[in-house]
């Protein structure tokens, strides 16, 4: 991602998700003589499975490089790697849009900086696809266009997933010590017990009641 400064992200991963990051501040990429400006049609644009899959090659190769080698790089050497091999992989995710594509790619990041901004403000609020098509101030199926493109999943799938988030963090600090599954489960509008725990478990890798048994 190209970042503006302004952006907030809220990224939603199970627990023991290990990411590593190469992050270029703004300082560095004014030295190297980058205009951010250019770089505007890759504000949180998403990459394809082929472009990730040649970045995690990329990053994989270089640190294990730098754990085998007696005599690593210089960090300005390295520094200059990193950048010209994310560059080379953001250069490859650009998609050549007309005046038309281009428009519709504006508005959807519009419409995802909309969602953000309101997941970020209020993480506890849930509200069905009508509700947020209205916080993003779209027709429902635009919404779910803005979603495709730069979530891969349709915003019901990421409401669901939110819900899933928001109740492991409640297993994970009950309000009480009477709370119960089903009780967390209610609350985040997860009305099939079994149902519940199967998802649960699929995203988190345990069950809702191994999560709450071992906080207590």
């Amino acid at each position: 991602y190209v970042l503006n400064g302004e952006s907030r992200n809220t990224w939603i991963t199970p627990e023991n998700y290990r990411e590593v990051a190469v992050v270029f501040g703004p300082q560095f990429v004014q030295r190297h003589g980058l205009e951010v400006a250019n770089l505007e049609g890759l504000f949180m644009a998403p990459l394809n499975s082929l472009q990730n899959a040649l970045f995690s090659r990329w990053l994989s190769g270089t640190l294990t490089r730098l754990s085998a080698t007696f005599d690593p790089p210089s960090r300005d050497a390295l520094t200059q790697q990193l950048l010209d091999d994310c560059l080379f992989i953001l250069d490859n995710a650009c998609v050549c849009l007309d005046k038309g594509s281009l428009q519709r790619r504006t508005e959807e990041r519009i419409i995802m900086a909309r969602v953000g901004e309101w997941a970020a403000d209020v993480p506890d609020e849930t509200v069905n696809l009508l509700e947020l098509a209205r916080i993003a101030g779209v027709p429902l199926r635009q919404l779910q266009q803005g979603f495709k493109t730069y979530t891969g999943m349709s915003p019901a799938q990421w409401l669901r997933l939110r819900r899933l988030n928001s109740a492991r963090r409640e297993l994970l600090n009950p309000p009480s010590v009477d709370t119960t599954v089903a009780e967390v489960a209610m609350n985040w509008s997860f009305w099939h017990l079994g149902r519940f725990s199967n998802s649960y478990r699929a995203l988190f890798q345990e069950l809702p009641s191994e999560t709450l048994k071992r906080q207590r």
